[in-house]
């Protein structure tokens, strides 16, 4: 059994043009839908400071780190985890190093790694 369908020139260019229209509608919705904030963006990196969100560039401009020049002790870390949708925040003192998982796509909760500072 075969299908035969036979379209008129002004048919073809109509599928042509909405099939285009449809891709530039597409592409525009895409480039400019906000997508959800990991933290770290294009102009912006966000911390927490003692439980309070801001810019990095804020804590810096206040002084929050000082002249710090310690670093990272490695054999003190710990690995926090939450279901989804709770915020993970390092102790005072810790740094987060390395955050991981994440709600969706299979993974039940996200986790983070916190090293203590020197």
């Amino acid at each position: 059994m075969r299908l035969h369908i036979r379209l008129s020139r002004k048919m073809t260019f109509l599928c042509i043009i909405i099939a285009l229209l449809l891709v530039f509608v597409t592409a525009a919705y895409s480039y400019t839908r906000t997508i959800p904030n990991p933290g770290v963006g294009g102009d912006r990196i966000l911390i927490a400071v003692d439980g309070q969100e801001m810019q990095l560039q804020e804590a810096l401009d206040l002084g929050l780190f000082g002249d710090y020049e310690g670093g990272v002790d490695v054999s003190q870390c710990k690995e926090l985890s939450g279901g989804c949708g709770s915020k993970l925040t390092c102790p005072q003192n810790y740094i987060a190093v390395h955050i991981y998982g994440g709600c969706g796509r299979g993974q039940m909760e996200g986790s983070m790694k916190c090293c203590k500072l020197k």
